[in-house]
């Protein structure tokens, strides 16, 4: 009786681990989809002005960009994009965010994986012998 309460402690705390690892790998993926939606989707300013995306479309922050959103050519002045366009902490505090939960989530994970993989393998070697 005493090896079966045993058993059922070490299998709870692997599915424990491994629940908690899913968990936090879906933190992780939720900072990373937010970051993701930072950096990849078009926004506007508060005056209402539409801008491309930071990422997406870096090439038509040049002077003779057509839509001016980024300043009209040749005059030198800041147009609505630039000065209040999204800024970079923000998703990068989401990737550096999402980091700590990636490496723990992982770890937390495959050891709760593998210790059931290992019982169950223990498992069926005891009743092969029997």
């Amino acid at each position: 009786m005493r090896r079966v309460v045993v058993e059922d402690r070490f299998r709870e705390a692997a599915y424990g681990r491994r629940s908690t690892g899913l968990l936090l790998l879906a933190a992780a993926g939720l900072l990373m989809a937010y970051a993701a939606w930072q950096l990849f989707t078009p926004y506007t300013t508060e005056g209402g002005a539409p801008c491309s995306a930071p990422v997406v479309d870096l090439g038509s922050r040049d002077a003779d960009d057509d839509d001016h959103a980024y300043g009209p050519p040749g005059d030198g002045v800041p147009g609505p994009c630039v000065t209040s366009g999204r800024q970079w902490p923000a998703p990068v505090a989401g990737l550096l965010l999402a980091l700590p939960f990636t490496a723990v989530g992982t770890a937390k994970f495959i050891s709760g994986s593998v210790a059931l993989s290992l019982r169950e393998h223990e498992d069926a070697v005891r009743q092969s012998e029997q």
